[in-house]
């Protein structure tokens, strides 16, 4: 594992008062730790699996031990981008692996229908090894998301960065259209995918409201270029959350997938 980030207090925390929220991806693990009292963000760490190894959160675990901590609640936010949405109409349980199959094959995890009663929606998806082996509560990435999102606008796109994945979630009217996480290298990478979706919906570029969040620059080459295309762009922040003086010090959508997650839970 790499270390990109280990920002916060560093003393031993009182477990039992704060609360663990993890978000675990298939290239990447990032941690926040608040205060359930306080509702105070005291650390923020993000690491990079760039072994094979399918199991790198023990690996991590015996590293940092406060990971194994006995904390007031635990969450992971699954990252996941073999997800299928389905409508609540047409949910039905004894049908959701054959439609899920017919997408994205067969597999040997075990498949996870997550709902979101205020969107309508299901989240069909494969809960990875990881989570077994280490069980939490969880909810998908895109719940996080949807559960807080503030302000929205007629046509919205919805945006996150990870250093080589990003995901979106197209939303017009109230009314999710979209969610899906995409591989990227350059640039150029992104801004396709996301003209694509534009296109899908119509939405337009003079209007369509983006919202940025992530690992990624402000004024930065990938900023630029996408400035050239949409008239409305805004990055995320902290979703209500206080930070710990140390964390000021980075831009507040670095970590908003994880200040989003911590809103969720407390």
């Amino acid at each position: 594992m790499k270390l990109l980030f280990d920002i916060g207090t560093k003393k031993e925390l009182n477990a039992a008062s704060h609360v663990l929220l993890i978000e675990t991806g298939e290239n990447h693990f990032a941690f926040a730790i608040a205060g359930y009292d306080d509702k105070l963000v005291k650390r923020v760490g993000y690491f990079l699996n760039e072994t094979d190894d399918d199991d790198f959160i023990s690996s991590l675990r015996q590293q940092y031990p406060f990971l194994n901590n006995q904390y007031f609640k635990k969450v992971n936010s699954c990252y996941l981008p073999d997800t299928l949405l389905l409508p609540a109409k047409f949910f039905k349980a004894d049908d959701v692996q054959k439609i899920y199959e017919a997408v994205y094959g067969k597999g040997q995890q075990s498949l996870v229908s997550e709902p979101l009663e205020a969107w309508q929606v299901y989240f069909l998806y494969r809960q990875s090894a990881i989570f077994h082996n280490h069980p939490t509560d969880f909810l998908h990435a895109f719940a996080v998301t949807l559960k807080s999102v503030n302000d929205l606008q007629a046509e919205n796109l919805l945006v996150d960065f990870k250093t080589d994945r990003f995901s979106v979630v197209a939303i017009r009217e109230g009314k999710l259209l979209a969610a899906q996480i995409y591989s990227y290298t350059t640039g150029e990478d992104v801004l396709y995918w996301l003209l694509k979706i534009c296109r899908q919906f119509s939405f337009s570029l003079q209007s369509v409201y983006v919202e940025l969040g992530g690992l990624i620059e402000k004024n930065s080459a990938m900023y630029e270029l996408l400035h050239q295309y949409f008239h409305t762009i805004h990055f995320s922040g902290t979703n209500g959350m206080k930070l710990a003086p140390e964390l000021t010090e980075y831009p507040e959508h670095f970590f908003s997938s994880l200040y989003k997650l911590v809103s969720c839970v407390l």
